[in-house]
């Protein structure tokens, strides 16, 4: 237990002794481990999965796809396409957002939003890690670069500027 607490001081020391002779302070890059970790988030598959329902089974657009994701997400966007527009459950949302409806993958990118921002905005209340939210919410960086589709980062660092694309 010693010899690892020792460690991690050396690791400590040396990262401080790094940041010292920088120029500038560091940019976090921030996975979706990130967001698994802090909000409980689905995995791409899982995420996936969940729009399957009222579809074709997940493991069928997975065999369709040779388990290839963003074939998957494809197949899946395609049937989910139809169901969004018909089923009454989507009414309030496709109301709102008919009108970004561009191609067929629309629908499943409006509805995973619609999921990620409802997770975030709970779970970031009540995250099981709020020790750790705090001590990140007050790191020094320069910028932070993510592939993550929630918004926790832009809720932990309200002002950041945030730039898509």
């Amino acid at each position: 237990m010693w010899e690892r607490v020792n460690k991690m001081n050396q690791i400590k020391s040396k990262l401080i002794e790094q940041f010292k002779m920088a120029g500038a302070a560091p940019f976090l890059f921030i996975g979706s481990g990130f967001s698994r970790r802090y909000l409980n988030l689905e995995d791409w598959s899982s995420l996936l999965r969940r729009f399957t329902e009222g579809l074709k089974p997940f493991e069928y657009y997975m065999a369709s796809a040779g388990g290839d994701l963003p074939t998957v997400a494809s197949l899946i966007a395609n049937d989910f396409h139809d169901r969004w527009w018909m089923d009454p459950l989507y009414d309030v949302s496709r109301e709102k957002s008919k009108s970004k409806v561009r191609d067929k993958t629309s629908a499943l990118r409006i509805e995973i939003c619609n999921h990620l921002n409802s997770v975030t905005a709970h779970a970031f209340k009540s995250t099981a890690y709020p020790e750790e939210v705090a001590a990140l919410s007050k790191l020094n960086v320069d910028g932070i670069i993510t592939t993550n589709w929630d918004v926790f980062i832009e809720k932990l660092f309200p002002d950041y500027r945030v730039y898509t694309g």
